[in-house]
């Protein structure tokens, strides 16, 4: 799945992935790596300016920092479009738990979309900014009844994750400890796949 992901992302196709709590959402789209593409991977629908703060002090450096944190929303929006374009640059935009996003953030994504398919002078152009966001089932679902969220996910790709396997559980669980470099026992591996299970089944 996240190959598939990986040439929609690199075709700038925006994405809406959904998936019950405990799918490995988080854990795949955290492995995402694409070449000559910026990703900026949020954990959850920040405030917007925070979102677009970060992007540009770390596309631009953090000698602007004064001068960005003195732009009006709007302001920073179209900064941002103007970096992209002039220094031809592209960037996946990943925003996890977007269920509990609000429509201001909804508005200026769709902003920027919208700013960027205006300007564009070339196909290229079109895919400055890739979106892909992360939902759990079934809290998306009250997204649709929004407009300013109905627009924004009309252009989006829905994609699902399926539940993962023991398998794949355990391919996480032995990434996990060599990470934190720790060595979990059986009674605990037990558990952790229990507490998944269990809420997979109180999430539907």
């Amino acid at each position: 799945m996240l190959e598939g992901i990986k040439e929609h992302a690199k075709e700038g196709k925006h994405l809406f992935l959904i998936g019950e709590h405990g799918a490995g959402k988080t854990y795949l789209i955290k492995r995402l790596e694409l070449s000559n593409i910026h990703i900026f991977y949020f954990h959850d629908p920040k405030p917007p300016k925070q979102i677009l703060l970060r992007i540009l002090l770390e596309l631009e450096g953090e000698e602007n920092e004064k001068q960005y944190k003195r732009m009006a929303i709007w302001e920073l929006c179209d900064e941002l479009i103007r970096v992209l374009k002039e220094k031809r640059k592209r960037i996946v935009l990943i925003i996890d738990e977007f269920h509990l996003a609000n429509q201001r953030i909804a508005l200026i994504l769709n902003y920027l979309l919208n700013t960027i398919e205006e300007s564009a002078e070339t196909k290229e152009d079109l895919k400055a900014i890739t979106l892909i966001l992360v939902a759990t089932k079934p809290y998306y679902q009250k997204l649709y009844k929004k407009p300013e969220f109905k627009r924004l996910l009309w252009i989006l790709e829905e994609f699902e994750f399926p539940e993962l396997s023991n398998e794949e559980k355990d391919s996480i669980i032995q990434e996990m400890e060599k990470i934190y470099g720790v060595k979990l026992d059986d009674k605990q591996i037990k558990k952790i796949k229990k507490e998944a299970k269990h809420r997979l089944k109180s999430s539907r």
